[in-house]
């Protein structure tokens, strides 16, 4: 929806309203912005005026945009890329189409086991020695379900 849409439609539900824009400066720079504002209504409940703020937000719809492409790399590639929550614990947190292929679960099966234990038996061999941390990472190694 376009902003000025947006605010027309904004006046006459007598709501807030909120858009987020593409600008494109004069020197070619991209920059975004959201913009907010309520209208205020005189004694006919027609609109009087409007206050409004404008922020920008280029930083946040940039970095936004990196992890939708990140996401989209992830999801595509056909090696296995699994995330752990972040102690380690063993808790899957994602759980992408490389993995569902490799190790034969589905991301619903897998995503959010809580006990890495009883987890690692169901689909895992023993670890490799121990668990062991390369940065934020563990290696193990992995028994595809049968079936």
């Amino acid at each position: 929806m376009r902003v000025d849409e947006a605010v027309r439609q904004a006046l006459l539900e007598r709501k807030e309203y909120a858009a987020e824009m593409r600008v494109v400066l004069p020197d070619g720079e991209v920059r975004w912005v959201l913009s907010k504002g309520r209208g205020f209504y005189n004694g006919d409940a027609e609109p009087h005026h409007m206050y409004g703020i404008a922020m920008d937000i280029t930083a946040r719809k940039e970095a936004e945009i990196t992890r939708l492409h990140l996401a989209a790399i992830v999801e595509s590639t056909s090696g296995a890329i699994i995330s752990l929550t972040k102690d380690l614990d063993g808790t899957i947190r994602t759980w992408n189409r490389g993995a569902e292929r490799i190790y034969g679960y589905s991301m619903e099966e897998a995503v959010g086991k809580t006990s890495p234990f009883s987890f690692r038996r169901a689909m895992w061999t023993t670890p490799c020695g121990s668990w062991k941390r390369f940065g934020t990472a563990a290696t193990w190694r992995a028994m595809r379900r049968s079936g």
